[in-house]
């Protein structure tokens, strides 16, 4: 058994992900990374910004409205982001 501050038998090898680039364990065959960046079609999409903005928001709506039940809120607010992204335009 390893002493204070020594290593242990088994260190979890990190490597470089092909996916995102960054050091962490490795991921299961077919795993996508979740610090990958998204593609549509040929051009990437990088959502972080966008849930980066929204995780204050709700953050601060649970703890106005002392919100229990996070499933029903994520389920409301999937429901009418589908709907805005519905009727989107540009």
């Amino acid at each position: 058994m390893p002493g204070p501050g020594e290593p242990g038998p088994f260190a979890p090898t990190f490597t470089s992900c092909s996916q995102c680039g960054f050091f962490h364990p490795p991921l299961q065959p077919g795993e996508k990374c979740s610090l990958a960046k998204d593609k549509v079609g040929d051009k990437e999409i990088d959502l972080n910004s966008f849930f980066t903005r929204l995780k204050p928001i709700l953050i601060s709506s649970i703890e106005k409205k002392q919100i229990k039940d996070l499933n029903k809120l994520y389920t409301a607010v999937i429901l009418s982001l589908q709907k805005i992204l519905d009727s989107y335009k540009e």
